[in-house]
C-alpha cells in the first residue's frame, strides 16, 4: 500500500511541476495579450475609417437596396431588385415582376378585399428599372462629413464595423439641407457599405403633415445582390403592357403620396 501511494505522490508532484511549468511559459511574452490585440485592431481601425469614404475601398455591398421603415408608426417597404420592385405602405402592398418574357403586377389591399394579378408580353424597357430609377439611395462617400468608428459585431456569422456617419440627411432635400448622424454597417472583410439604421425627424415642405409637425422615420436601408424568388401565378388577368404600365404608375403614385410617404418622398 506504502508503495502505491509513494508512485501516486510521485505522479501528482510530476504532474504539478509540468502544470507550473505550462503556466510559467504563458508570461514569456511570446504569447499575444487579448487586451493588447484588441486595442491595436481598434486604434487601427479608428484611423482606418477616418479615410475609408474617400478610399477605393468605399461602395455599396450590393447594387439593389431595400428600405424597410417606419413613417410616424405606419409601415414603409420599398424593395428595388434586378427583376422585381415592391412597395408596401401600410397594409397595402404592390409589386412588379418580371419573368422571362412577361411582366407581372400584383396589387393586395385588405381594406378593400383585393388580390388582383394582372399579367402582360414584356415590354422592350425593363419597367422595374425605370421605377427603381426614381426610388433608390445614391450613397456617396463624398458627401460623408465624418466616419468615426464604433465596434465590430457578428450578424448571420458575417463581422460588420459599425461606424457613425454625418452626412446630410437622407430624406431631407433642399438648398441647405441639415446634417444627420447615422449608424452604418461595414462588412469588416470587404469594407463594403451593408445597411444603414436611420432615426430622423423630416419635416415637409409642403406643410402636409402640419405647420410644426415633423415625420419620424426609423428603419433600415439595406444594400444587396441577389433576386428575389419568384413565382407566377396560376391565373393572373391578361392586358396589354401599356395598360399594366398605366395600373402600375396610377397604384404607385396612389401608394407614395398618400399619408406620411408623401410628406417624406414627394418634398
Amino acid at each position: 500500500m506504502k508503495k502505491i501511494l509513494s508512485v501516486l505522490l510521485v505522479v501528482m508532484m510530476v504532474l504539478g511541476l509540468t502544470a507550473c511549468g505550462s503556466k510559467a511559459g504563458t508570461g514569456t511574452g511570446n504569447d499575444p495579450d487579448p487586451v493588447n490585440t484588441a486595442e491595436k485592431e481598434k486604434t487601427e481601425k479608428t484611423e482606418y475609417y477616418k479615410g475609408w469614404a474617400n478610399s477605393a475601398d468605399f461602395g455599396t455591398e450590393g447594387e439593389f437596396v431595400r428600405m424597410d421603415l417606419s413613417l410616424d408608426g405606419s409601415k414603409f417597404v420599398m424593395d428595388v431588385g434586378k427583376s422585381h420592385m415592391t412597395v408596401v405602405v401600410g397594409g397595402i402592398e404592390m409589386a412588379l415582376y418580371e419573368l422571362e418574357d412577361k411582366t407581372y403586377f400584383h396589387m393586395v389591399n385588405p381594406e378593400a378585399q383585393a388580390d388582383e394579378w394582372m399579367v402582360s408580353p414584356a415590354g422592350e424597357e425593363s419597367l422595374v428599372a425605370s421605377a427603381g430609377s426614381e426610388s433608390s439611395i445614391d450613397m456617396k462617400g463624398e458627401d460623408f462629413k465624418s466616419v468615426e468608428y464604433v465596434e465590430t459585431v457578428t450578424e448571420n456569422g458575417v463581422k460588420y464595423d459599425v461606424v457613425n456617419v454625418t452626412t446630410n440627411a437622407i430624406f431631407e432635400e433642399g438648398e441647405e439641407p441639415t446634417e444627420e448622424t447615422y449608424k452604418m454597417y461595414v462588412n469588416a472583410d470587404t469594407h463594403k457599405l451593408a445597411k444603414v439604421l436611420v432615426d430622423e425627424e423630416v419635416e415637409p415642405e409642403d406643410g402636409s403633415a402640419g405647420d410644426t409637425a415633423k415625420i419620424k422615420v426609423t428603419g433600415t436601408v439595406s444594400f444587396y445582390n441577389g433576386e428575389t424568388a419568384f413565382e407566377a401565378p396560376a391565373e393572373a388577368t391578361e392586358t396589354t403592357y401599356d395598360e399594366l404600365m398605366m395600373a402600375f404608375a396610377f397604384s404607385f403614385m396612389g401608394l407614395i403620396m398618400s399619408g406620411p410617404a408623401a410628406s417624406v418622398f414627394g418634398n
